[in-house]
């Protein structure tokens, strides 16, 4: 790119030196900004090739990728909200077994009172393995 020049008439613009200086500066930022600009294609051209879709404008490109990431995102939060659901599920089903076993020794306890209130003794289902 030809840097072309630029130099006020001070005498007889009033605003020519600062004009001049964003002149100087602006084109040195756009030099960067087009620098900048062919780094990003060569690396657009490097990643297309890669993935193979070298025939896609950027755009194009760039709308698949981004739709990607969001079905992407949208399945990592859909897997997060099914594993809380199943310790949810589990927390509940742990709950539920806890009560039922305290209510059977509750349950064992009344019986064993009401053997020791009456004096006669029933017989009770063995729990060890028969030797």
């Amino acid at each position: 790119m030809n840097k072309p020049y630029y130099k006020s008439n001070a005498k007889t613009d009033p605003c020519g030196s600062k004009l001049e200086q964003f002149y100087h500066t602006a084109y040195r930022d756009m030099e960067v900004l087009e620098q900048n600009k062919k780094e990003a294609l060569a690396m657009y051209k490097e990643l297309s090739k890669m993935y193979g879709e070298e025939e896609l404008k950027p755009d194009e490109f760039m709308t698949y990728i981004h739709q990607f990431a969001q079905s992407f995102k949208e399945a990592h939060n859909e897997n997060v909200r099914k594993k809380e659901e199943e310790e949810r599920v589990r927390a509940r089903r742990e709950q539920f077994l806890k009560q039922m076993q305290e209510n059977e020794r509750l349950a064992e306890q009344r019986r064993q009172q009401k053997q020791m209130a009456g004096g006669k003794p029933q017989p009770q289902p063995s729990k060890d393995p028969v030797k």
